[in-house]
This record gives C-alpha cells, structure tokens and sequence, in this order.
C-alpha cells in the first residue's frame, strides 16, 4: 500500500524484511515467557532509525510474541510514542511499519506457541513496511515462518543484525545512543 518507508534499506522496493539475530532467548525470573536482549536491541536501533528519517511514530508498531518482550520493548520504546504489545494486543489494529520479535532462540529449535494463526495476525498489521526479527535457524522449524524466510531469502530480503549495525554506523545522523 505505497512505497518503501524511509530509514531502511529496503531489498528491491519490497517493503518486507527479515532480520536474523543470533542471541538465545533467556527466562525472566520467576516466569515461564521468554525474552531475547539481542532482538530487544535491533527492534530499538530499528525504531531509532525509522524516527531519524522523519517518520512518525504514531505510524510505527512493534509486535513480540511473548508478553515479557513486549514489555521490555515498550520499556525501551513508550517514550518515543511508538506502540509495543503481544500480537494478541494488536489484533484489528495496523501501522505503516511493524516490526515483529519472534523472540525464541535456542539450541533445540523450540519456537513454542508460534503457529500460523499467531504469525498471520503480526505479520498482517503492517500497510506498508514489515521487519520480521528473529533466530533464523530456530524458526525454521515452524512451517510458516519457514515459508516466509526462505521467499525472503529468494528475494534478497534477509540480513543478520550484524550488517544492519554496519549500515548504521554509516549513517550521519542518528539519536542518543541506547541505555
């Protein structure tokens, strides 16, 4: 529904990207739902990023799997205005660009409660630009994120976070450096 937003480098005009990072998904204390520090940090240095090229944060949305991510996003991300909530907190609303943590990463490839019901409602708020952040190793083994990985993949559409921190530090302009 419209061009590519600005502040990312979007493969070939297509306004849908995944993000691969590699740190394993921890446990918060006396809790059973998953966090991921490094994907914390790529969807905050990507928000960061959108507001540097002048988007709106009204227009930015970030969606984790898992409520605890959720809620450290939006630690990180409330005073920017930018909405963060569980893919069940954003079920019937939409924003030009959304980002999604999928947070699970672990040596045994366990996605959890990632099924195709869940991943179609994140990935469909989006109307104009969508980041899927996630372990790409790990969630190849849920089908429909495999699926959507390796069509990405085919389209030059996938990078390691790695490569994102390179592209920024490129960058002239940038916002206070993150706590």
């Amino acid at each position: 529904e419209g061009q590519p937003p600005a502040g990312f480098f979007w493969a070939r005009n297509n306004a849908c990207y995944f993000m691969s990072v590699r740190d394993e998904e921890k446990l918060a204390a006396n809790s059973t739902s998953p966090y991921n520090d490094g994907e914390i940090a790529c969807v905050t240095e990507l928000v960061y990023n959108f507001l540097d090229a002048g988007i709106n944060p009204e227009n930015v949305g970030v969606i984790a799997m898992y409520k605890t991510q959720a809620e450290r996003l939006h630690s990180q991300l409330d005073h920017f205005g930018i909405a963060c909530g569980t893919v069940d907190s954003f079920q019937g609303q939409e924003k030009d660009i959304m980002l999604v943590s999928c947070v699970r990463s672990n040596p045994d490839r366990n996605t959890g409660f990632l099924d195709g019901k869940r991943i179609n409602v994140a990935i469909t708020r989006a109307k104009i630009g969508l980041i899927i952040v996630g372990n790409q190793k790990t969630l190849q083994s849920c089908f429909s994120l495999r699926k959507i990985i390796i069509i990405l993949w085919d389209e030059g559409s996938c990078a390691e976070y790695s490569y994102l921190r390179q592209w920024l530090a490129q960058l002239p302009w940038r916002l206070p450096p993150m706590d």
